[in-house]
């Protein structure tokens, strides 16, 4: 991943989240409401964060479990705002690309082919997201194809940087629009909205806002274009979110149960289990 590169130990990511919980201090209840938020916060932000020269140290597992994420789920936005804080998103001989961001990983001493092995990696994983997102093997195949095929005849290291991400937004862009191709323009309006608010308490009022249409049009919509009401592929894509925190943090399952707004941590572990036939917590020891 174009972050710097540095030796993490195995237990690394247990001091980078917080419980908070203290024996020895207990707020003012004046404060418990701006202390959740503030706490909710922080726990998000450690999740999101990705790594940086000169910033906070985090996982790179957990970077890339989230990334990929990302485009399994054709989340444009996320994809192109990881771009951003990246610095894949540099204009081509502006602020070169140095060393230390290329060389992630000892893939060879030559900054070429560092990045040609750095390249058909994330072209690899990315292809591996979309399939699991949904889009067929024969689009995911000829995306990665015509991509790896391109960047293994060019010799500009900065090209092949920027290859990168528009591979990783063509990848999403192709999941985003296989998943609502057969949705009208408010349907995805809704689903795009939802999908950049996990953290977020979602109504059917909500929605009915940001598309500008009535509340039943909009569960009908979603009935009949996505086979379920909204609260239900809410409900659904928080889920499929929870996982992915689950696989890649040791965030418990109550603050889970906040991060992604759910009306309570027995609410959410039921919800869970019944979409995975297991508990969040069985599910992070056997995945």
């Amino acid at each position: 991943m174009p972050a710097s590169h540095r030796h993490t130990s195995p237990d690394s990511r247990s001091s980078d989240r917080f419980s908070f919980a203290s024996r020895y201090y207990q707020p003012d209840t004046s404060i418990r409401p701006d202390l959740r938020s503030i706490r909710l916060e922080i726990n998000k932000q450690i999740f999101e964060e990705q790594d940086a020269d000169n910033g906070p140290v985090g996982s790179r597992r957990l970077m890339e479990k989230s990334m990929f994420y990302y485009v399994q789920t054709g989340d444009i936005q996320k994809v192109l705002s990881f771009a951003d804080q990246s610095g894949w998103n540099r204009p081509v001989g502006k602020n070169p690309v140095t060393d230390q961001e290329i060389k992630v990983g000892e893939l060879s001493e030559q900054p070429l082919q560092q990045m040609l092995g750095l390249f058909i990696s994330n072209v690899t994983l990315c292809t591996r997201a979309a399939l699991d997102g949904g889009l067929p093997e024969h689009i995911a195949y000829s995306i990665s194809d015509c991509y790896i095929r391109h960047a293994i005849r060019l010799t500009d290291v900065k090209r092949i940087q920027h290859l990168n991400l528009a591979a990783m937004h063509d990848f999403t862009c192709a999941v985003h629009d296989y998943l609502y191709r057969d949705c009208t323009p408010a349907t995805r309006q809704c689903c795009e909205y939802i999908m950049s608010h996990m953290h977020d308490p979602i109504t059917l009022t909500t929605l009915s806002q940001v598309c500008r249409r009535s509340p039943h049009y909009i569960s009908d919509s979603f009935a009949k274009e996505l086979g379920m009401r909204p609260m239900a592929f809410i409900r659904m894509k928080k889920l499929e979110y929870a996982r992915a925190i689950l696989q890649s943090t040791d965030l418990s399952v109550t603050t889970v149960s906040d991060l992604l707004a759910f009306p309570s941590p027995s609410a959410f572990i039921t919800y869970f289990r019944k979409q995975y036939g297991r508990t969040p917590q069985q599910y992070r020891l056997q995945p």
